[in-house]
């Protein structure tokens, strides 16, 4: 299982890379947000499947991160 996640966790790394940084380029567009923090999502059930427990809390630490900042540019 291990060895299925890391080859996984490239391509995902690489769609998480590109996410944050059209993000970050156009904050207020809910889409790059939204495919950052599914791209997380699916990392952090990969890495928990795996029994890589720090990778996947730290993902999921990414992920709540990722809601409260689109929350507070929402806000304005």
């Amino acid at each position: 299982v291990v060895s299925l996640f890391l080859d996984e966790a490239d391509e995902l790394l690489e769609g998480i890379e590109q996410a944050l940084e059209n993000w970050r380029q156009e904050p207020g567009q809910r889409d790059h947000a939204d495919e950052l923090k599914r791209l997380l999502h699916t990392f952090k059930g990969g890495a928990r499947m795996a029994e890589l427990a720090a990778l996947g809390e730290a993902s999921h630490d990414l992920e709540t991160l990722v809601m409260e900042c689109e929350e507070a540019v929402l806000a304005g």
